[in-house]
């Protein structure tokens, strides 16, 4: 008896399962026949194409100018006919120095000491260390060489670039900071 039971609660769940698969299925039908219509039904709009007109011919009249294709040579050889007999230029082949690396803004001036009648000027840079120079040496990054040092400040003379491939000097004076223990912020 049990057996038969069991049969047929396997019937019932497998036909239960069917039918519910059944109910389950989408109706493809349907949604087939409204797209269809929705095509069919449905206007198409294209834009129309838009007419091109041919652009007039363009004839190049600046003859007389540089072309932009070729290299301003003669500018430039007319920049150098401008440079004066006093002008001045850095030694581009001497040996940097490493406060050169360094601009004016970021260093600052720390103390003097002598040494054998000899004036050495204590720098420190943002980055914290300590260097020395003297009279002559070069530092920032315009070729500034040391002229004067005096207890209280130095006196820096500067190559600044200028028109032509010259350079101006300009004398910058780095003082010495009497309230800072730190370097200079950047």
């Amino acid at each position: 008896m049990m057996r038969i039971v069991s049969r047929i609660t396997k019937i019932l769940c497998s036909s239960l399962f069917f039918l519910t698969l059944n109910a389950c299925m989408p109706l493809t039908n349907n949604v087939i026949q409204s797209t269809e219509s929705l095509e069919t039904s449905t206007p198409v709009l294209l834009e129309t194409v838009p007419e091109f007109h041919p652009l007039p011919d363009y004839e190049y009249q600046a003859y007389t100018f540089r072309s932009p294709f070729v290299s301003p040579n003669k500018t430039l050889k007319h920049a150098a006919d401008l440079q004066d007999d006093n002008c001045s230029v850095p030694d581009i082949s001497r040996k940097i120095s490493p406060l050169e690396a360094y601009a004016m803004e970021a260093i600052l001036m720390s103390g003097v000491i002598r040494v054998n009648k000899v004036s050495i000027v204590l720098l420190k840079t943002t980055d914290g260390k300590l260097h020395h120079a003297r009279i002559g040496d070069f530092l920032g990054l315009f070729h500034g060489q040391i002229t004067h040092i005096n207890p209280d400040h130095t006196v820096i003379s500067e190559l600044i670039p200028s028109v032509a491939g010259c350079y101006r000097r300009q004398e910058t004076r780095l003082s010495i900071n009497m309230n800072s223990k730190e370097a200079p912020n950047a």
